[in-house]
Order: structure tokens, then sequence, then C-alpha cells
């Protein structure tokens, strides 16, 4: 169920990383539009360097030209978009771990004593793992 109590305190995590999201989410556009324009490329190829009659090799260097470009342009908004959201995802967890470390080193006594030692890490380790899944 949504919780928006639980979203704000996820997003406390995420939010010093917003402008490497930012980044993540531009480069995801660029890969979109060039994944878009690659048919585009090859339809002007077909359709103006490969018209009826002799073949147009001026168009041809062109769409190939444009063709290797947009592919190289896609490729690296895919890499920037793949490594960046990587670098955040682990700085998340790093961040959360630590702060699950601070918390329990404040806890009481008494809870310690009551508390089994597996069942703590059980759940210590199931929600950061939890949230890498997420991330």
């Amino acid at each position: 169920a949504y919780d928006p109590r639980i979203v704000r305190r996820i997003w406390s995590f995420v939010k010093p990383y917003r402008g490497r999201i930012f980044i993540s989410v531009a480069a995801v556009l660029v890969f979109t539009l060039t994944q878009l324009a690659i048919p585009l490329v090859i339809r002007y190829a077909i359709d103006h360097g490969m018209a009826a009659g002799a073949p147009d090799r001026s168009v041809m260097i062109w769409a190939t030209g444009a063709f290797a470009s947009i592919i190289l342009i896609n490729y690296g908004a895919s890499y920037v978009q793949e490594s960046v959201v990587g670098k955040v995802a682990e700085n998340v967890l790093s961040d959360l771990r630590r702060a699950m470390f601070s918390h329990l080193q404040r806890v009481s006594l008494g809870f310690m004593d009551k508390t089994e030692v597996g069942r703590l890490m059980s759940r210590l380790q199931g929600d950061v793992n939890s949230m890498q899944e997420f991330l």
C-alpha cells in the first residue's frame, strides 16, 4: 500500500542525488530520441538514396554518417544513464545502511536484550535488499 511517510523517508535519501537523477533522465530522453531517429534515417536513405534510377551516393553517404552518429549518441546516452543510475543506487543504499547502523547504535539496551540478534540482522538485511531490488 502507498504510504506517503515512507516515500518522504526514502526521498530524504535520494534527494542529495537529484542532479545526477536529472542527468540520468536527460540521458534516457536522448536515448529515446535517438531510437526514434534511426528508422527515420533509414527511411530517408531508402526513399531518396535508392530511388528509381541510379542510386544517389551523396544521400547514402550522408545517411551512413547520420546513422553512425545516431548510434554513437545512443550508445553514449545509454552508458551515461546506466552508470549514473548505478552509482546513485549504490550511494543511496550506502547512505541507508549508514543511517540504519547509526539508528541501531542509539537503540536502548532493553530493546537489544529482548530482540534476537539473528532476527534483527535479518530485518536489516531484508530491508536493504528490498531497496536494492527497487533501485
